[in-house]
Order: C-alpha cells, then sequence, then structure tokens
C-alpha cells in the first residue's frame, strides 16, 4: 500500500504558495490503507497540523471504537504518514515523510519495543525533510523475515530526485540500503522517483515511478520499473527489461509527461499504472520487465476520459494512481480526472480555472487491455456521492476484494478521508458505509477555533500579566506567555496598551524580552507608534531566533508613560495580547489567537 505522490506533483506548487502564506485550515487525509485478514481496514494519513493520523474501520465501514482512542490513533511524533503496512502478528507499521518508521500495536497503542522511543529509520537518506513533499517512504512492505522494507525519493535539490529502496530491522534499529536509481552526480542529467514497490516470489524488489532525462528530446518524464537484487552491491538489477536494467518506455505517446504510480502482481504478469498523454495509462509487463504485446497495443493502454472538459483550455488531465488485478486476467485502476469538471475562464490571456476539481476515476479493463463495457459507462465509472452530487477528490489506491468487490480510498478536495466498496458494475454496495460511502471523521478537523481550542487540537496561550504603579509616576508591566500544548511553540507576541498607556522613548533600550528553549538567543523588540484611534504597541519576532516554549517580557519603570488621571481609567485595564503559534517540530504556522487580560488574571 502506497501513497500515490507521483501525479500530485503537478499541483504541488499551489499546496507550497498556500504554506507560505501561512496558517491553513485544519483537514484530514487518509492516503494509504492496509486490510486485515478479519476484514478491518486500517487507515493511514495525516491531520492538520501536521501529525500522522490512524483509524481503523469494520468490515462493514463504520470505525472500529476499540481501536486506539474511540477509533482514532493521532501520532504528534510524526509528520504525515506515506505509507503503511501489517505484520502477519497484526501489528500495524507506518512510515512517515521524513523516513521515521513507527510499529503499532494491533489495538492502536505505540509499539515502545520498536526502534528507539518507539521510532525507528532514522537515517533515510534525505538531506531536505519538508512536510508535504515528496521526501521519505512512498512505498511500505513486511517480508517474511520481518524485515520492513521501503521505497522512497532523496531530494538532490535543483527538482531532481533520486529514488533509493531500504530495508529496516525487524525491531527498527537497523537500516540497509537495498537498491537505488542514482544520478551520475548532483548535477547529473537525469531524476527519478519511485511511487510504488513489489516483491517477487524469490524475494527481489520491483519498484514503479518516473525518471526524467535533461538530455532527452523534450525533457519530460517517462515511466519508470527497475528491480532491485537486495544487498549485492548493485543499485539495480542490469539484466531487468531485456537487458537495459531500467525499463523506460519512450515510444508514442509515451513520450509526452508520463509516469507510474501504482504497481501491481497479476500471476506471472506486472500491471503498473498512470499518466500518459494526460490520459490513464496501464501496462502490462512479463515479470523480468517485457512489455506484454497482447495486451493493449504493444503493451500499453491508454484510452481517452472524454467530458464536458474535453476541449477546454488548459489541458483537461486524467491519471491513474494506484491497480489492482481482477480474478478474470483483467485490472482496476483508481484516479482523478479533470475531464469532468467545468473550466471556467478568468481574465484575458490567462489559463481557465477549473472548479469541482479533480473528481474520483475508477475504470475496469479487460485481460486484452480494452475498457470492460459492463463497469460504469463504457469502462469507466465517474464517482459521485450515493445521492448523485458531486465528489472532489482522487481515489489514491484499489484493492479488488476475493468475492470480486471493489474497495478503493482516498481524499475529498485534500480534506476529508473516504473509502468506498463498489459492486463488480462500478455500482456502490449498499452494505458498507452510508449507501456505499464511507467518511470517517478524524479528530481535530473541525473549522471552529473555540472548539479545536477546547478539544486541544489548536494551542491557546497560558498568559500571566502582572502591573505596578498604573496610577503613578513610573509603571511597569510584567507578561509570561506559553503555550498549553507541548507540540506548540510561539513564534510571534503583540502586546496593545489600553488608552492613555503610552510608551517612552526609551521602551526599545530599556525593556527586557526572554525566549526560554532559544538558549543563549534573545526576541527582536519592535515597537510601532499608532496615532489617533489606534494603540500603541509592542510586538516581539521570534522568527529570526527559534521556536520558544515560553516568552517573558518585562517593561520597567521608565519604559511607559502612565495613565492620565480621569474617570475613564478607575475600572479594570484590559490589555488585548496576539500569540502565533508554530508547530514546534514542523515549522508550520498556526492560527492566531487574539485575546485580551486584565492585571492579575
Amino acid at each position: 500500500m502506497t501513497l500515490r505522490g507521483g501525479m500530485r506533483g503537478f499541483h504541488a506548487s499551489l499546496l507550497v504558495g498556500l504554506l507560505t502564506l501561512g496558517w491553513i485550515a485544519p483537514r484530514a487525509a487518509a492516503d494509504t490503507l492496509a486490510i486485515q485478514p478479519d476484514g478491518k481496514l486500517v487507515l493511514a494519513g495525516r491531520i492538520w497540523p501536521e501529525a500522522g493520523a490512524l483509524t481503523r474501520l469494520n468490515a462493514d465501514g463504520s470505525v472500529d471504537t476499540g481501536f486506539a482512542d474511540n477509533g482514532f490513533s493521532i501520532d504528534r511524533r510524526l509528520p504525515s504518514f506515506g505509507a503503511l503496512a501489517i505484520q502477519p502478528d497484526g501489528k500495524i507499521v507506518g512510515a512517515a515523510v521524513g523516513g521515521s518508521v513507527a510499529r503499532y500495536l494491533p489495538d492502536g497503542a505505540d509499539d515502545q519495543s520498536f526502534g528507539v522511543g518507539g521510532l525507528g529509520g532514522h537515517d533515510e537518506p534525505s538531506t531536505a525533510h519538508t512536510t508535504f513533499s515528496g521526501e521519505g517512504p512512498s512505498d511500505l512492505l513486511v517480508q517474511p523475515d520481518g524485515t520492513i522494507v521501503a521505497s522512497g525519493n532523496h531530494d538532490r535539490g535543483g527538482a531532481s530526485y533520486e529514488a533509493w529502496v531500504r530495508g529496516y530491522g525487524p525491531q527498527g534499529k537497523s537500516v540497509t540500503p537495498i537498491g537505488a536509481v542514482p544520478q551520475p552526480s548532483k548535477w547529473g542529467g537525469s531524476s527519478s522517483a519511485l511511487e510504488a514497490l513489489q516483491e517477487e516470489p524469490d524475494g527481489r524488489l520491483i519498484g514503479a515511478g518516473r525518471s526524467y532525462d535533461y538530455e532527452a528530446p523534450n525533457f519530460v518524464n517517462r515511466p519508470l520499473l527497475a528491480r532491485f537484487p537486495g544487498p549485492s552491491g548493485l543499485p539495480y538489477d542490469p539484466t531487468f527489461g531485456e537487458g537495459a536494467g531500467l525499463v523506460r518506455p519512450d515510444s508514442a505517446p509515451y513520450e509526452h509527461a508520463a509516469a507510474f504510480s501504482g504497481l501491481a502482481r497479476d500471476g506471472d504478469k506486472l500491471l503498473a499504472a498512470g499518466m500518459a498523454a494526460d490520459t490513464v495509462l496501464l501496462a502490462r509487463f512479463s515479470s523480468d520487465g517485457v512489455a506484454d504485446s497482447s495486451f493493449g497495443s504493444g503493451g500499453f493502454a491508454a484510452p481517452p476520459v472524454l467530458g464536458p472538459a474535453a476541449n477546454a483550455e488548459g489541458g483537461p488531465r486524467s491519471w491513474a494512481e494506484d491497480v489492482a488485478p481482477t480474478a478474470d486476467g483483467g485490472a482496476v485502476i483508481g484516479g482523478g480526472t479533470e475531464q469532468w469538471s467545468t473550466w471556467v475562464p478568468i481574465q484575458r490571456d490567462l489559463s481557465p480555472h477549473c472548479t469541482d476539481c479533480p473528481q474520483p476515476l475508477v475504470a475496469r479493463f479487460d485481460s486484452d487491455g480494452s475498457l470492460e463495457p459492463t463497469f460504469g459507462s463504457g469502462g469507466l465509472l465517474h464517482m459521485s456521492r450515493p445521492d448523485g452530487s458531486i465528489l472532489v477528490g482522487t481515489v489514491e489506491e484499489v484493492n479488488v476484494l476475493p468475492d470480486g468487490r471493489i474497495l478503493v480510498n482516498g481524499s475529498l478536495a485534500g480534506r476529508e478521508p473516504f473509502v468506498a466498496r463498489l459492486n463488480q458494475n462500478g455500482s456502490y454496495d449498499p452494505s458498507f458505509g452510508d449507501g456505499g460511502l464511507a467518511l470517517p471523521q478524524f479528530p481535530c478537523t473541525g473549522e471552529d477555533q473555540a472548539e479545536l481550542r477546547r478539544a486541544r487540537c489548536t494551542p491557546s496561550a497560558l498568559v500571566t500579566l502582572r502591573t505596578r504603579g498604573l496610577r503613578g509616576r513610573h509603571p511597569s508591566v510584567s507578561l509570561t506567555v506559553r503555550p498549553n500544548l507541548d507540540w506548540a511553540a510561539i513564534n510571534g507576541l503583540t502586546l496593545t496598551l489600553p488608552r492613555g498607556l503610552r510608551f517612552t522613548r526609551r521602551v526599545a533600550r530599556r525593556a527586557r524580552a526572554v525566549a526560554i528553549g532559544v538558549p543563549g538567543r534573545h526576541p527582536k523588540l519592535r515597537v510601532y507608534r499608532w496615532h489617533g484611534k489606534k494603540h500603541p504597541n509592542l510586538s516581539l519576532n521570534l522568527s529570526d531566533f527559534g521556536r520558544a516554549r515560553e516568552v517573558r517580557l518585562g517593561l520597567p519603570p521608565g519604559t511607559l508613560r502612565p495613565l492620565r488621571r480621569d474617570s475613564r481609567h478607575r475600572g479594570r485595564l484590559r490589555f488585548p495580547i496576539t500569540v502565533e503559534f508554530v508547530h514546534a517540530a514542523w515549522g508550520l504556522i498556526l492560527a492566531p489567537q487574539h485575546l485580551v487580560r486584565s492585571p492579575g488574571r
């Protein structure tokens, strides 16, 4: 099972832009699924602000409340999960962005015997771990001897990646290189990424993904298959694919941008799914990496996905994220499409905007590579809700169950995980979830900030404010602020004075600020002097120095002008305070908290 990240790269720039702008509303995504022998389903993914999330569903799609904490496990030691596997003993292994691997007991509790303090795999070969990136594991397997094997991608800089396969010992305390698709040098002429991994009966591993050759015509992505012989001193098997070692199809129409994202074994054949020429791609190979000429056209099937947006400007795309074989020698793929959406012009000379994009797509193929006409509409299923309303999202994984029904999972608009069970003709199985569709609601994914704070999903400020002599000639103020949650830190603090209290010219020189948890550093003071209706405020910016567990601010005598002696200030004074939080581990900016404190509260 895997996080199918190959096609998401096309939308990465939008996500990076949102992160750069700051806080994003709470959300969840469950991108990888594993099926237990008893039919229960384990989903792994993420919640905002960036923590690994697990849930388990019963075979009917309901949440298994006996798992972890009322059905859900949130692991804030880790960023989002990228891959998931279940060991024969029922323990659950999750691999997170950045390379850490964690193991959980069958009831969802942390397995503290694994790795160091319950975490393993800390020497994954990346120097630039960032959340939501292509870094870290993309697929995960547990071999018969207990070895945990992961594939992933190493950021070499300059938008270049290098694919790798590594083995983690049964207890997560050792890491062994197994294979790679290396670049000739840091600034070499190629880039590679693996998105899916399969184990052969003889123990060898086959990976699927994409490669980019800077020296090839048109400079485009090409699909990639590679076989890894294990710890043999060779990065990949040079005998694979008619002696080429790496299988990178380049015949028409696959000279256009193309990639594999899903991989599955069907007997002695390999099925690989992805995208080519802006449509879904399904290919079949022999176990040695040779294209099966009896399938599709020369081993490849890339049927067009047509819809209202077929002729829209901007190039509507369709793609596959995963593939699963069927009992009759065919295959089912799952992914997404922009063809069934509406494209709206923005303004002259700009590409149109795609609304309701993307939408989940499932397709079924016969054994010869043609679409199965009895499935969906001519072999293509436009997934909507059971009531017929639009679904916006992507299918990330596909599983064909022993009885022929199809289980798919993914995320809706990047915010809401879903699991659906389909009959063999593509209709919903009404005995699963709500009319065939299950939408498990992860904790910490609501929109109401007050409710999120009450549930300890977003941090609140614990504030101590003390004042002396506010009505005398030498007033002073002391302020202490710390977050109420151990995974949060303070990135900035603003104190606004009540009406009538002003800073003196000596405030920047005499004020004192200490950031606890940022050794040997002091935050930068910025004093803003506003006139008219605006009140003066003092701002501490910690972003240049680190993330503080606690901030102490002192305004000693001589930094403030006293209040006027009039009736307006005989009541309790109120000091507005704004605290900007960040995730202590990942540096993600969280929603600021605005509060008012009076002296002594």
